[in-house]
């Protein structure tokens, strides 16, 4: 985590009902009384964020000249349901899980607003003003949690020089779609997590999550205590998951859900079950007292795995700078005083009819991995799919270009073998060569953060051959992928049948990458 620039190994702990969420709409990253307001921007550079933070004085800068400052500016700003839904990431993003920021509503006096730290990556923000790697690393954060599908999406985060992550990861509690009233999206609950006696599929608890080698394969789990016995439950995915005849329902729209695979109601019994075509399961354990976790018992299988394997898709990073607010397109806020819970936008030389982003400062680069065919366009048709939901918006100012390869003599980015860093906000040929601290985004699914078939962004998955452990694509040739074509199969660089590899001058698995090759049309 970071600290006001200086940087410590690792990422706070994710929640213990899963990993990291990317689920920020760009509605509300788009118009909103925080981000998108020069003065909430300046209040949050100039003092601690704490509790505190509320009732510092903000100054607007008007049309005529003139400056009109108020106090308790941010409470007045959070009336906005956009604003809250951003600060609600930037203090994820900035601070540890102990911390917590409140107030009351200025307008009702009666309405409390608390938001939650996460991440810690800027944890010292909380007693100090933060300084530019801090307003930087939170940016990149931010942006890198915006998605366009409005789901609540599991990435991994990885900030610039951080280690590759080892934590083990458990298994997801929630649907990635959830009630659209709530922003950044919080996920519905796996139905089989409620408390019994909701129903007869109910009083599960998540274990964790493993991989395996293909379709083919039966692999075995058991208890890892012969004393302790609970039913065992097996999903096709990070989720947990329904038993067939459970009857609930998987809420409309939660294509991703995982799907049963087997179970037992004795887990001291060695349960089989054909590798899921995903080529990751995930468990479930329902008893009563402590829980032992499962082993695989006949070898064609890994449980537990680290994030570093269950999300091995290097998306790109996202940089940049939301705290430079001098060139925004427009201006979003809520008059001090007023009842209003929404935030009135003035265009700046922007245009709000336009599908694109107001800020001037930030950017994003992608991997090698969003590269299709080695057709130049469609890793910025990506990184537009990405947030805009439409592959030709203007999301970014500067069009999104490579992150690095191999062969770049002047990359935008500098890599470490895990994360991007001091990348060029400009692109590698700008005049201006400023440098941002990035935050480097790693995926389970390659398709997970666009929309597929709806002549947006269509993504193709590809079945899975062998499954290799470990962190793919990691050395001098992270990047180097324009030479993907040595393969039998025409549907995206892989053979699909399980003992294919796909050589790219290390020999990687076409597994390694995941089998999620995405293709915008």
């Amino acid at each position: 985590m970071w600290i006001l620039g200086a940087m410590v190994a690792g990422v706070g702990s994710a929640h213990a009902d899963g990993s990291f969420k990317n689920g920020l709409s760009r509605w509300s990253f788009r118009e909103n009384a925080i981000t998108v307001n020069p003065a909430s921007m300046d209040v949050l550079a100039q003092n601690w964020l704490d509790s505190t933070v509320f009732s510092k004085i903000g100054t607007e800068h008007n049309l005529d000249g003139t400056t009109s400052s108020y106090s308790n500016y941010l409470a007045w700003q959070l009336r906005d349901f956009n604003a809250r839904a951003v600060f609600t990431e930037i203090v994820r993003c900035a601070l540890g899980s102990n911390r917590h920021l409140s107030f009351t509503d200025p307008y009702d006096h009666m309405t409390q607003r608390t938001f939650d730290g996460e991440m810690g990556l800027c944890d010292g923000w909380f007693g100090a003003i933060p300084g530019t790697a801090c307003k930087q690393l939170v940016s990149a954060c931010v942006i890198s949690r915006v998605n366009a599908i409005y789901k609540s999406v599991p990435v991994s985060f990885r900030p610039q020089g951080s280690a590759i992550p080892t934590r083990i990861v458990p298994e997801e509690t929630t649907y990635r779609v959830g009630d659209i009233s709530s922003d950044p999206m919080v996920g519905f609950p796996v139905q089989s997590f409620n408390t019994c006696p909701a129903a007869s599929d109910c009083g599960w608890k998540p274990a964790k999550t493993g991989t395996c080698a293909g379709f083919t394969t039966t692999v075995k789990v058991k208890s890892n205590d012969p004393t302790k016995c609970p039913a065992i439950r097996v999903c096709d995915g990070l989720e947990g998951c329904l038993k067939p005849d459970s009857g609930y329902t998987i809420p409309s729209g939660a294509t991703e859900a995982s799907h049963f695979v087997a179970g037992s109601a004795d887990s001291c019994t060695a349960l089989p079950f054909n590798c899921p075509l995903s080529g990751v399961f995930s468990v479930m354990l329902k008893g009563g007292g402590t829980l032992p976790d499962v082993v695989v018992t006949n070898g064609n299988g890994e449980y537990p795995k680290p994030e570093a394997d269950v999300y091995s898709i290097r998306e790109g990073a996202f940089f940049g700078d939301l705290f430079d607010t001098a060139d925004l397109g427009w201006i979003c806020s809520v008059p001090v005083g007023s009842s209003n819970t929404y935030a009135s936008c003035v265009e700046r030389g922007g245009s709000l009819e336009l599908d694109n982003f107001p800020y001037q400062h930030i950017y994003s680069c992608y991997s090698g991995n969003m590269v299709v065919d080695g057709d130049p366009t469609s890793g910025p048709a990506y990184a537009n799919a990405r947030l805009c939901d439409t592959p030709d918006a203007g999301c970014f100012p500067h069009e999104p270009g490579r992150c690095w390869a191999s062969n770049f003599t002047n990359p935008r980015c500098q890599w470490d073998g895990n994360t991007f860093l001091d990348c060029k906000g400009d692109g590698p040929d700008a005049e201006d060569d400023k440098t941002f601290v990035a935050m480097t985004t790693y995926l389970h699914g390659t398709c997970d953060l666009v929309n597929r078939g709806d002549g947006k962004g269509v993504c193709h998955e590809i079945s899975p051959p062998a499954l290799t452990g470990g962190q793919p694509d990691v050395g001098p040739n992270d990047e180097g992928r324009d030479a993907e074509a040595a393969s039998s199969n025409t549907s995206g660089g892989c053979a699909t049948t399980p003992s294919s590899t796909w050589l790219v001058g290390l020999g990687v698995s076409c597994m390694a990458l995941r089998r999620r090759r995405r293709v915008l049309r």
